[in-house]
């Protein structure tokens, strides 16, 4: 029995040894573990350090680009005010007679007349009168259109625009051309109303500047991916506004103000909302448009189907209604089925034949208008 456990100590010693070594082991491995640990900590710390560094040499630069561009708009605006106040040196000019004020915009009588082309693609439109009815170029015209609504029993009137007339055309000028100088050809429609102002109603034009030519903001200047606008806090401008740029009646890009100084404002690109190329020269819009969807046929056959060259990214949706125009006039009715990103594919509504239709006629967005669609 004394014998028999020293024996057992000999027995359990290499046992109790190897569990002592490993122990060592794992201990060492757990002090190399904490020493990488100290030096990740270490590096994290640098690069929290170097970020925030970063982060304030970022925000340095943009105020420089900010400050930059507000100096070359303000000497770009000293020149051109030198410019315009420097005196002809050699050039006498001669003196000249003050003009009297255009006040004739229309007739002594009511004239009332409807809108029979338009021309989209040239931009003016042809009305179903013209000498006979007293009508002569100058004559500003308020085009508008009866809306008729379900349950009531009046047309609502709708104002689309104002017109000019430019020259009579035919030979007894028995039409009128004009031009929009307030609106967007693109919503005039065949059979529209057209009302004369009438002269004895109507203030000198200098009076009416404000009204038909509203004040257009542009974008005149960009550094990076700062622009300048010509849009101040005189006109109203706040920080943080968004503006709007539209092209042919589509969204090109939103942008919000970041600066504002009196007579222009700095403004950078909202994420996200860039549909198209802008720059210097763009018309940008303080209010969002509620823009039609407008477009063109861009495929056409019985076999293959319809297409037209607008989608998802013009504001496209399933089951939008769609009228086909051509020179002004509907000519068929069509229904969005399956809307891609560029391009949707459509079908004819139940009074529609393909015969119809023909390659580039122009579509646009029917408001409110029910599923009448063919089986």
């Amino acid at each position: 029995m004394n014998l028999l456990f020293p024996t057992i100590l000999l027995g359990l010693f290499p046992l109790l040894t190897g569990a002592q070594e490993e122990k060592e082991s794992l201990e060492s491995k757990v002090n190399k573990l904490l020493k990488q640990v100290e030096v990740l900590q270490e590096k994290v710390s640098r690069l929290e350090t170097e970020r925030k560094s970063l982060k304030e040499d970022v925000e340095g630069y943009r105020k420089q680009v900010i400050e930059s561009a507000r100096r070359i708009f303000e000497l770009r605006q000293a020149l051109k005010n030198r410019d315009e106040e420097a005196p002809k040196i050699g050039i006498e000019s001669p003196p000249t007679t003050p003009q009297p004020e255009k006040t004739e915009i229309g007739p002594d009588k009511p004239i009332r007349a409807k809108v029979q082309f338009v021309d989209r693609t040239e931009g003016f439109f042809l009305l179903d009168k013209g000498q006979a009815e007293g009508i002569k170029p100058g004559y500003r015209f308020e085009i508008v259109r009866n809306v008729y609504t379900a349950g009531k029993e009046n047309p609502e009137i709708k104002h689309i625009g104002i017109g000019e007339v430019e020259k009579l055309l035919g030979t007894k000028e028995d039409h009128a051309k004009l031009t929009l100088i307030e609106g967007d050809i693109l919503t005039l429609r065949y059979d529209d109303i057209a009302i004369a102002y009438r002269k004895d109603k109507e203030v000198p034009l200098g009076k009416k500047a404000e009204e038909w030519n509203a004040p257009q903001f542009k974008i005149v200047g960009v550094t990076n991916d700062v622009y300048m606008v010509s849009y101040g806090g005189m006109h109203g401008a706040k920080t943080s506004q968004i503006v709007f740029l539209y092209r042919d009646r589509k969204l090109i890009v939103k942008l919000r103000i970041d600066s504002v100084e009196k007579d222009y404002a700095i403004a950078r690109v909202i994420k996200g909302t860039k549909k198209g190329p802008f720059g210097p020269g763009d018309v940008i819009e303080i209010k969002e448009r509620k823009t039609l969807v407008v477009g063109r046929l861009i495929h056409l056959d019985e076999k293959t189907g319809i297409w037209i060259d607008v989608g998802s990214n013009d504001g496209a949706k399933q089951g939008m209604k769609i009228a086909v125009m051509r020179r002004g006039k509907k000519v068929g009715e069509l229904v969005l089925e399956k809307v891609e990103r560029f391009w949707s594919t459509v079908v004819l509504s139940e009074k529609t034949r393909i015969s119809d239709l023909k390659m580039n006629d122009y579509v646009e967005e029917i408001l409110g208008k029910k599923d009448d669609t063919r089986n």
